[in-house]
């Protein structure tokens, strides 16, 4: 029998016996509380069709790829908008795609031209597919697909998960492609967004097994960040692969707190592996991968605060684990090195780490 593990970039369990990937077929959930999309009757867009089902229902994707027009709902912010519904669940993120059909786009006029210090506080708008409405306590499920980005003829963000509530879980997706092309705003696209999203210690939210590649169908990397996390606490994420970044970093974190990373990997980016910015509470780096990243492994910039790091068990490239820690946007460092622990093998290291303080 096989001992196995879920490896992201192969899209399947690697047998850690043989080194086999056995790749999952397609499963369409169903159970209580589950409604196949294709049971849905009716003309309107498919955000409509999922609002449907009506608050406390998931909508399940059978196998192929499902298209939207434009970023249509009714603010012409989003492409695929799911406030009401409980979650969008796929029959497997080699199995469902959604996208946005290529040259649909009407909003090209919103989108800010990345030009700074000009363009510096314009934000780009415009998301593929959001998930979450504040005020909402029912926890949202969002699994089993593919996102990927089509030409439009202009920037776009990934996936935003918005306000979500207490025990929200991604997993099991893949998200490719969305274009940047600045390391701040308004040309720092993210293809995952967590924006204001609060779990508690005992019931985070969750990003599990989920990867952001962020090159394009021609493998040209175009992707500003993979994973941008903006004023969130008790968020883990867990097997998450951000890679090929062309402009950014593997994963942004911007004025939150209680981080935990666990098996997650950020290589192969223009920047930052991990880039935290006034980030404080506790943040847990438990066995993740910072490889071929251009800049530093990890990025620490505080002027408001600090945090407790605990690295644990990393895996890099080169003789010592490459920190940079300094002040915030010029500001004064707020951040003591004092709390930024390596361990390694259960003992703490500190000699392995190579600091940058300018």
């Amino acid at each position: 029998m096989g001992i196995y593990r879920w490896e992201p970039t192969e899209n399947g369990y690697i047998d850690l016996r043989s080194g086999d990937i056995v790749t999952p077929g397609p499963v369409t959930p169903s159970g209580p509380n589950i409604v196949a999309y294709s049971s849905i009757s009716g003309s309107g867009s498919m955000s409509s069709k999922i609002e449907s089902v009506g608050a406390g229902n998931k909508v399940a994707f059978g196998q192929g790829t499902f298209q939207f027009n434009d970023f249509d709902d009714d603010t012409d912010t989003y492409g695929l908008r799911v406030l009401i519904a409980s979650g969008v669940l796929g029959s497997g993120r080699g199995w469902t795609t959604f996208q946005m059909t290529p040259n649909s786009s009407t909003q090209a006029a919103r989108v800010p031209v990345s030009n700074p210090p000009t363009s510096n506080g314009q934000v780009n708008p415009l998301r593929l597919v959001r998930v979450g409405w504040e005020g909402e306590t029912t926890p949202r499920e969002v699994g089993g697909f593919t996102l990927m980005a089509t030409n439009q003829g202009h920037l776009y963000g990934g996936l935003e998960l918005y306000r979500v509530p207490a025990g929200t879980w991604m997993h099991d997706v893949l998200i490719k492609g969305i274009p940047g092309d600045l390391s701040r705003e308004p040309g720092e696209t993210f293809l995952l967004s967590l924006y204001r999203n609060v779990g508690t210690s005992v019931n985070p939210i969750k990003v599990e097994r989920v990867e952001l590649d962020g090159r394009n169908a021609s493998n040209v990397p175009v992707g500003a960040s993979g994973v941008g996390v903006n004023f969130g606490q008790y968020v883990t994420f867990d097997t998450t692969n951000s890679h090929h970044m062309g402009y950014a970093h593997g994963f942004a974190l911007y004025e939150s707190s209680d981080l935990t990373f666990i098996n997650c990997k950020a290589t192969d980016t223009v920047l930052n592996g991990f880039n935290f910015e006034n980030v404080d509470g506790t943040v847990v780096l438990d066995r993740v991968t910072c490889e071929r990243n251009s800049g530093y492994h990890i990025g620490i910039f505080t002027d408001n605060g600090g945090a407790v790091y605990n690295i644990i068990d990393p895996v890099y490239d080169g003789p010592k684990l490459r920190i940079r820690c300094t002040g915030y946007v010029g500001g004064p460092r707020t951040q003591n090195t004092a709390d930024i622990h390596l361990y390694v093998g259960g003992v703490e290291r500190p000699d392995l780490i190579q600091w940058t303080m300018t």
